[in-house]
């Protein structure tokens, strides 16, 4: 684990706190603790994986298709 783990990890006991109390106050809108501190760090990490490698995976898919009009056989 990051340090930005451990910092999220200890924040999200006060978050539980403050969504509990919030949610508590006789408010309709139940709370979360991401309401109050994000996307854990490990999420963020991993959204961006994905979003690079649909990113590669697009530009893969344009190559091929330029190949195919071309008459090439690709594989990669």
């Amino acid at each position: 684990m990051t340090q930005d783990d451990d910092d999220y990890v200890e924040w999200s006991r006060h978050a539980m706190v403050a969504a509990t109390v919030a949610s508590s106050g006789g408010s309709k809108k139940k709370y979360k603790p991401e309401d109050f501190i994000g996307k854990p760090p490990w999420k963020k990490r991993e959204d961006d994986r994905k979003r690079k490698e649909a990113a590669a995976n697009a530009e893969i898919s344009k190559l091929k298709e330029i190949a195919a009009r071309k008459g090439i056989d690709v594989t990669f």
